[in-house]
Order: structure tokens, then C-alpha cells, then sequence
């Protein structure tokens, strides 16, 4: 799990050691500072003594957590503690309204030659070439893949943000960016709290083995004096407990390390070399995106197109993708009865309340101030074919569910809808049923995005593919792809009831009440091709083939397609954000609405703690790579096994344990 540390005088005379690589230091670009720096303004005295953007003033600043080590093993903490860094300092600018940002540190690994890609880099370079690109894109661009150029990815249009369908993906062509204003280093306490006003930094640190195992929220203080840098990590604060400092960090380990992915570590006496160098930058407008168009054509001459199916999609191809009659995602009636029927055991939030008590709009979005929304996600990204929109949706509507039960607080859940893929929980890459997805949670539950990330292929739902992490350790000396590992006892999510709701005014009490629903909607070419404003479209017989997610309601003014004083839904797509508004729709109500009020589904997170199953009695080392040896550690993988795994994704059974993938198990 380390991110190694090579200096400049060992590089030269250094190969990539069985541990990896993750922070390197070899190439450090100026810093870029045109205003006063923090703590050239600040005084100690001036600071206040405890400082969380998890909560800062009644707001969870803070985005969704990660795992660098995810489908395979990667050295890209630097990217990932720079980028999450950024992320959360939009946010800040923003305010704690609208949807989640979270830039796509794979564009980082793929083009910024400053840096070693999944070999290691130094932080401030992510940022000055973020500030050179003017720009990079969010993640439903370019999806997390734990590949880098080093180990063979290119930097073209296709590598910065990409659609993709049944033929194969393109550069998409239109696209929003963030950038940076400024960007620089600070070291030593007073300096780095006093940065911290402004945000997370991003910091360097030393990965003794107790740091790497770590686990509750303890605070954490090295013994054995480790100044070793290796790794790299965001601090969002600090504070003081029973008399000791210390800051609050954001690990890119997943929820399974630590505290959900948080931690604390003693402050003030520079453990694990935390206090030595961190690197910031401030988000460029506001936080507020700019619009890239690619030049017009360039598709047509994109040479380097990656492709599901390995071949070239031609324009008229992609054109008979986005025919009306392209496979359904998502079944065109939810059956409840092939899952036993709804399972509701309270009232139902129509039955409780009467129209006149709801708001005239509402939008989870933006509640006094408070935005209880997760995260866009991409169905069709990092690849083509995998009709998973159900699976997206039911997941998407979920966490926010899980955000509104916590009134909006810290930790911020994505679960995971591979996880659903894998174990066809409600279906599979051929689309399913939102039923089943909700019935397969209440039995089975379900692990986040940090045990799973989604990768549009059906995999096997075995310990690895339930919640996985990866080791470093690879052929010719190098750390990636490395062995994974299933997390015996990851955290598991869980709804304790789930069931269908239609008609606008039962519609608008449970996502009122209990937060966004899942809806079925026809998912037109007009729909398909929506930008902006109010949808609407008559369809005689709507044939539902898309799972959304609904989020609220409101009323048209002057100047939109529909009359002014409509009513519309606000709506959230899986089709990314270049899609829409910014990944959302609105869409007219009671009428011409492609048949989105006729079978939405809910369901509601248990109210208790996520639970670490005992399901995963197998815990198998599965290899990402070419390499010989896989290790099962506790039973025999099955033949049958093999016929679910991809050809770059193959299992070999082994009968010895591998020690440099058992310190990866999280008990």
C-alpha cells in the first residue's frame, strides 16, 4: 500500500522495488504565487483552535472517499491527495449547494509527463499542470482506472474525456473543466494551519507499518521516529483532544483504512514527517467551470480510439447506437413479485402528510443552504456495453438517501453499483431490474465505491470482486499491476424496506420526506441529445428503458419550452456530466414526460451502523497482471470460477501464501 519515496540522486541508479512507488520527487516544477501567502497574513493568535471542513458551519465540505488501489495496484497517491485536495477547495468556493466535483486524476496519470504515472510523482506538479491545461475535467471524463503512461496509457483527446457505447469510445467533444489560480508549498505548523483556512493541502508523509494497518480514529502517533516520506495524503484540519494536538487526514486507502478513510495524527512534533512540505492551489473561478470544445472533427481523426470491442466505430455506427431502439438498461416494469413483493413495514409518506403541506419546489440540491447529493456517475465510461443503468440509478438515489438520514453530514457514501453487477444483484451488463437490486441489498448488502469501482464488465462476485485491494508487485521489477486481495469484513450498506411509488403528488411526498426516488423513463434520441432547460415530449406509450434518479420539483418561469408556471422534475442522469446540466435534468410534470411518473422505486437505508459482513469466508489474492502466481489463502477457487473472469483478469490457484499481500487484509 506505500507510495515509496525515491530521491533525485537514487533515481539514476534505482529500479521500481517491490513496494512501489507513489511519491518521487525527481522533477519539482516553481511554485506559482501571485497574492500573500496565509501565514504571511495570519497570526497564530489569529487562528482558530480547532478547524474540520468536514463541519464547518453545519456543512460536510468534504468529497466522497477513494482508493488508489483499485481495480489494480497503483502508485497514484500524489494525484489523488493533490486532485481530492482541489476537489474539496471547489466545494468550499461553491458552497455547500449543488452537486459534487471530483476531478479526474487518471487525465494526471495519463498526460503529465512531469510526473510517473502509476510509478509515483510530487503533488505541486499536478497542480501547475492543471493550471498549464487550463484545466482538467471531472471524473465521469475520464474514470479512475489505475493505469498510467508509464505503463503504456497515451495522452490524446480519448485520454482527457471520452464517450463511450456499444461500438466503442471517442473523445467527447464538449466538456467542462476546473482550474487552478494559484498553486505553491508551505512547511511547519503555523504555516500549514494557517493554509488550511483556505482548505485541504495536500502533504507528504512516512508509511511506518502501523500507519499502513491503522484502524478507528484513535489519534495515530508514530513511536519509532519513521521520517521515511513515501506517500502522500491530504490534511483538512486539526484540533486538540484530551490536551493533544492533532490534524485531521484524508487517506486514499479506502473506507475500510482507518476511520471510513479519515484519521487523526499527533500534531506538532512533525510524526511521520507530516509537518514537513504541503502543497495547495486555489480553485480558478470561484470554483466555477469552463466549457473545452474540442476542435470540430476531431473524432473523425482521432487515431488512438479505445474500443470495447476493439474496432472503430464509424459515424454511422454511432448514429445506430443512439437509435430508439437500443438495448434497454433497465426493465420495462419493475417486478416486484419476482422478489417476494415490496417489503414496507411503516406508512408510506403520501398517506401521512396532504399536498398542501409540501413546498412549492424542492431540491435536494439546495435545502437552506445544505446539499445532501452524492456524486454523478458515468454508465458508459471507462468503456462501452454495459447496459447498467439500472444499477446507477438505484444506487445513485441511495446514497443520497444515505446523506439526508445524516442530515447531510460527514462520511459521504457512494455505494458501489459494480458490486450490483457482479453479483447480478437485480441484473447484470444486459440491463436488470431496480427490484431486485433493492431486494439483493436488504438481504446481501452492499459495499461502497472504495471496494468496488466501476469498471462496465461483469466480474465474478466472489471476495475480491465484493471489496478488493491491491498490493504492489508485478513483472520486470515493476510495482504495477500488482496481487489483489479481498477485504475479509468490509463495511456493508443495507435498506430496511423498499417499494414503488407513481403519480406526481405520492412522488413528490417520498422524495420530500425521505430524500430522490428511482424512475423509469423512455430515453428518447430527443432525450438523449437534451442540453438544457425544461424536456418535455409526448410519447403515446412510453417504453421505459432508463433508470434516473428524481431529486425534486419546481416551476417554470418566462422564457422556457413549456409554459410558465409548469410544474417539472429535477432529475439526475448516469450519463456523465457533459450530459445535460451538468449530469441533472428537468423534465415537465403530469404530462409529456417520457413516462417517468408511471414506476419509481425507493428504499431506505437501516438506520443502524454500516455492518462488516462475515459472508467473505474466502479471502483470495487474485493477480491483475501476467504474472504466475495467485494465491488462495483459505479455499480452493473453482473451475466454474474461471469462466466469469476476462482474459486479462486470470485466476491461477496456488496452494502457498503470498506474504507481501497478507499485510493487506482488513480484519
Amino acid at each position: 500500500m506505500k507510495c515509496s519515496l525515491l530521491t533525485a540522486s537514487a533515481l539514476a541508479a534505482a529500479t521500481i522495488g517491490a513496494h512501489g512507488q507513489g511519491y518521487r520527487n525527481d522533477t519539482i516544477l516553481a511554485e506559482f504565487v501571485q497574492s500573500p501567502r496565509m501565514h504571511e497574513v495570519l497570526s497564530f493568535e489569529a487562528l482558530p483552535e480547532t478547524l474540520d471542513w468536514r463541519y464547518q458551519g453545519g456543512n460536510n465540505f468534504m468529497t466522497v472517499a477513494r482508493n488508489q488501489h483499485i481495480p489494480q495496484y497503483c502508485g497514484s497517491c500524489y494525484a489523488f491527495a493533490s486532485t481530492s485536495a482541489l476537489s474539496d477547495r471547489i466545494r468550499i468556493a461553491r458552497g455547500a449547494v449543488g452537486r459534487e466535483v471530483n476531478l479526474a486524476m487518471q487525465v494526471e496519470l495519463n498526460c503529465d509527463l512531469t510526473n510517473h504515472g502509476c510509478s509515483g510523482g510530487y503533488p505541486m506538479n499536478v497542480y501547475a499542470f492543471i493550471q498549464k491545461q487550463g484545466g482538467i475535467p471531472d471524473e465521469t471524463c475520464q474514470p479512475y482506472e489505475a493505469r498510467g503512461h508509464d505503463v503504456g496509457n497515451k495522452c490524446n483527446p480519448g485520454a482527457i474525456c471520452k464517450k463511450c457505447d456499444v461500438f466503442g469510445c471517442t473523445p467527447q467533444e464538449n466538456y467542462a473543466v476546473y482550474g487552478v489560480a494559484e498553486y505553491g508549498v508551505v512547511s511547519g505548523m503555523f504555516p500549514i494551519m494557517a493554509e488550511l483556512q483556505r482548505g485541504p493541502v495536500a502533504c507528504l508523509v512516512a508509511t511506518p507499518p502501523d500507519f499502513v494497518n491503522l484502524k478507528g480514529w484513535d489519534i495515530y502517533e508514530d513511536k519509532t521516529g519513521s521520517q521515511n516520506i513515501d506517500h502522500v495524503i491530504s490534511v483538512l484540519g486539526y484540533g486538540t483532544e484530551n490536551g493533544k494536538d492533532y490534524w485531521i487526514i484524508r487517506n486514499s486507502w479506502g473506507t475500510y483504512w482507518g476511520y471510513y478513510g479519515w484519521a487523526r495524527v499527533a500534531r506538532g512534533k512533525n510524526n511521520i514527517a507530516i509537518e514537513t512540505q504541503c502543497s495547495w492551489a486555489t480553485p480558478a473561478d470561484g470554483g466555477r467551470p469552463k466549457w473545452r470544445h474540442v476542435q470540430e472533427g476531431i473524432v473523425e481523426r482521432a487515431v488512438d480510439v479505445l474500443s470495447y470491442l476493439e474496432g472503430f466505430a464509424s459515424g454511422a455506427e454511432l448514429k445506430e447506437a443512439a437509435k430508439e431502439d437500443t438495448p434497454a438498461c433497465r426493465s420495462a416494469t419493475t417486478d416486484w413479485s419476482a422478489v417476494g413483493g415490496e417489503k414496507v413495514t411503516s406508512a408510506r409518506p403520501h398517506e401521512e402528510m396532504s399536498a398542501e403541506e409540501l413546498p412549492a419546489k424542492w431540491d435536494w440540491r439546495n435545502v437552506s443552504g445544505h446539499s445532501y447529493v452524492t456524486w454523478n456517475t458515468n454508465e458508459h465510461s471507462p468503456k462501452g456495453g454495459c447496459a447498467s443503468c439500472w444499477a446507477h440509478g438505484v444506487t445513485s438515489s441511495l446514497s443520497d438517501r444515505i446523506a439526508v438520514k445524516q442530515n447531510g453530514q460527514w462520511p459521504q457514501i457512494g455505494l458501489s453499483p459494480q458490486m450490483l453487477i457482479n453479483c447480478h444483484g437485480g441484473g447484470g451488463c444486459s440491463g436488470g431490474d431496480p427490484a431486485g437490486a433493492y431486494a439483493f441489498i436488504h438481504n446481501k448488502g452492499i459495499s461502497d465505491q472504495t471496494c468496488q469501482n466501476y469498471q462496465a464488465e461483469e466480474l465474478p462476485c466472489t471476495g475480491a470482486d465484493v471489496c478488493m485491494n491491491c498490493a504492489p508487485g508485478g513483472e520486470h521489477g515493476l510495482s504495477w499491476p500488482g496481487h489483489c486481495v479481498a477485504v475479509r469484513h468490509p463495511m456493508l450498506w443495507f435498506v430496511s424496506e423498499y417499494g414503488s411509488v407513481r403519480g406526481a403528488f405520492p412522488m413528490k411526498a417520498e422524495i420530500y420526506k425521505r430524500g430522490p426516488i428511482g424512475c423509469g423513463l423512455d430515453a428518447t434520441s430527443g432525450f438523449r441529445s437534451y442540453a438544457s432547460g425544461i424536456y418535455s415530449e409526448q410519447r403515446d406509450v412510453p417504453t421505459l428503458n432508463q433508470q434516473v434518479s428524481l431529486a425534486g420539483w419546481g416551476t417554470a418561469g418566462a422564457g422556457e419550452l413549456v409554459p410558465a408556471g409548469s410544474e417539472f422534475w429535477v432529475g439526475r442522469n448516469s450519463w456523465g456530466t457533459y450530459w445535460g446540466e451538468e449530469g441533472w435534468f428537468r423534465i415537465q410534470m403530469h404530462r409529456n414526460n417520457l413516462g417517468v411518473e408511471t414506476d419509481c422505486d425507493w428504499g431506505v437505508p437501516y438506520s443502524g451502523p454500516p455492518t462488516a459482513t462475515t459472508s467473505l469466508d474466502e479471502v483470495t489474492v487474485k493477480q491483475t497482471g501476467n504474472l504466475q502466481a495467485l494465491v488462495v489463502l483459505s479455499a480452493v477457487v473453482s473451475a466454474a470460477t474461471f469462466s466469469f473472469v476476462l482474459a486479462r483478469r486470470r485466476l491461477v490457484a496456488q496452494g502457498a501464501e503470498d506474504p507481501s499481500a497478507q499485510y493487506l487484509l482488513i480484519e
